[in-house]
């Protein structure tokens, strides 16, 4: 063999190695880390959202040593979207009450924070009538409305009612109020921080339950 054949036929050789080298496992799949990621980490490492609203959260994938790995593609997932949903970039929103958990994973490493959703808070109650009255030994029913901070109402909510003279009248779990005697009562309706009190009179039985009637 001249000495032009065997060059041909080592460089020949070399670029075929070359090609074997780049097929045999070391390259790197397209937007995954050429790093093992050993643990993800997430921040915060729970939340809680009220319905409707969002919470990003991060993600710190890390190596062995525990140093940052960057480059990595994560894959975001809510273990219940009926009750918070994540996108991609870890925006968390919240859809109904309830507790779940989110993931962030690559290279099969998963990362978990714990979500809380809870229902749109009250800021007011409205009682109706605002004016309540009642004679003794009779009863009136009085009203909630709850509503948030934009005026919106909001339905379902518990409401716990209270009386601040229960010698004068007593007010039961779902509003109906029974006069005692004569004389002004508070009766205040709460629920969650809110809360409403109306002045209730009331008036001596068998006077007809109001001045001017028979």
């Amino acid at each position: 063999m001249t000495a032009r054949r065997a060059g041909a036929a080592m460089a020949t050789g070399l670029v075929a190695l070359g090609l074997a080298w780049g097929c045999g496992g070391k390259s790197t799949p397209t937007g995954v880390s050429g790093v093992p990621v050993s643990s993800i980490g997430l921040s915060p490492s729970s939340a809680t959202v009220i319905t409707g609203n969002t919470k990003t959260f991060s993600a710190q994938p890390k190596d062995a040593a525990g140093e940052l790995v960057t480059d990595v593609v994560l894959a975001w997932s809510s273990s219940d979207t009926t009750v918070a949903t994540v996108d991609q970039s870890g925006v968390v929103k919240g859809v109904t009450p309830g507790t779940i958990q989110i993931a962030a994973s690559a290279q099969g490493i998963n990362g978990y924070a714990t979500v809380t959703t809870v229902p749109i808070p009250v800021a007011k109650i409205v009682v109706t009538p605002s004016k309540p009255t009642v004679t003794a030994k009779s009863t009136v029913q009085l009203a909630d409305t709850c509503k948030d901070a934009a005026g919106h109402v909001l339905s379902g909510r518990t409401v716990s009612w209270a009386s601040d003279e229960v010698s004068v009248a007593t007010v039961s779990s779902t509003g109906l109020v029974s006069g005692v005697k004569s004389g002004t009562a508070h009766i205040t309706a709460s629920s969650g921080s809110a809360s409403t009190s109306v002045s209730l009179t009331v008036f001596p039985h068998g006077l007809g339950g109001f001045p001017g009637l028979p």
